[in-house]
This record gives C-alpha cells, structure tokens and sequence, in this order.
C-alpha cells in the first residue's frame, strides 16, 4: 500500500468532546469527558460499557472502528480498564475509563465488538485478575500456565521459590 498523498487535520478535542457527549445524551448515557495531555477521557460505569463501545462503533458521525490499546491500571483503592478507540475517518481518538472494584474484579469483555480485543483482555487477565465476562478464551498468554497470582497488582509481593515449568495450554 502506498501513501500518495497526506493532508494533517489538526483536531479540534472540544468539538469532539462536543459531539461524543451529544451522542450519548441521546442514548440516555451518562459520562464524565476530560482533557489530559491532548487526550480525551470519557469515565463510565461498567454497566454501560458495551453500549457505549458499540454506540462509537457503529453510530455513522463517531466511526470509531479500531481498537488501539486496552490497558488496566492498579489505583490499590480500585482498578480501572482503559479502552483507547480511533476513528480513521475523522481522524480522532477517544479513551474510555471504567473503574472497577478489586475484590472479585469483573467487567464485561467486548470481544464480540472488537475482535482484536482478545488478547488485550486476556493479557489484562493474566497480569491484573480483571475478569471478562463473556470472553472466549480466557488463558494465559505470557506466564507459566500454572500461576495462581497477577504480578501487577500492588499487592503482589516478589517471593523466590524453586518451581517446575509448567507449558502454558496455549501452546499446546
């Protein structure tokens, strides 16, 4: 594929903060926008997660049709799972917060959506214990198949211990 031409579309984050709230204020969906370093933030529950992927997705004004990242973060008080959505047809981005509660961590996975959400969900269940309910194939990506702990958590202490490798079932 070959780039023949280029034109930079500087983007205006008030006008599409502007239009993203409209759009969910249509859909009865509640959420809090912020700027942080260029950057739109959206927080939502997770109540309403899937609604608003599929709403960015599929609404013809917002096209938001790739899924760039899913990240979760540890604040010790609660989690949180980032998902950063990009709209090739009017050059924008949006990122989708979602705080969750660290006991029995769970939030609904949007791999029917976005395909490509697969092994984002997976490698945030491995590493934080956030679970995606709905998921298709949640196992390990990148750990010993065999680990009862998630080593980004704040409350994962390093222990050495002698232990026998145990191949992941992904590899088999």
């Amino acid at each position: 594929m070959e780039i023949r031409e280029y034109n930079f579309k500087k983007i205006d984050n008030d006008k599409v903060i502007s239009l993203l709230q409209g759009k969910l204020n249509l859909n009865g969906i509640e959420g809090n926008f912020s700027l942080n370093h260029d950057q739109g933030y959206l927080e939502i529950s997770k109540a309403v997660l899937k609604n608003v992927i599929k709403l960015f997705k599929n609404d013809k004004d917002l096209r938001f049709d790739y899924i760039k990242c899913i990240t979760g973060v540890d604040y010790k008080d609660y989690l949180e799972v980032i998902y950063s959505l990009y709209s090739f047809g009017n050059n924008c981005s949006v990122n989708i917060k979602v705080k969750i509660e660290p006991v029995n961590p769970e939030v609904e996975s949007i791999t029917d959506i976005f395909r490509s959400a697969d092994w984002f969900e997976r490698e945030i269940w491995e590493f934080f214990g956030i679970n995606f309910k709905g998921h298709p194939n949640l196992k390990t990506l990148l750990l010993p198949g065999d680990v009862d702990y998630h080593p980004l958590l704040k409350s994962f202490e390093i222990k050495w211990e002698e232990r026998e490798y145990k191949r992941p079932e992904v590899f088999d």
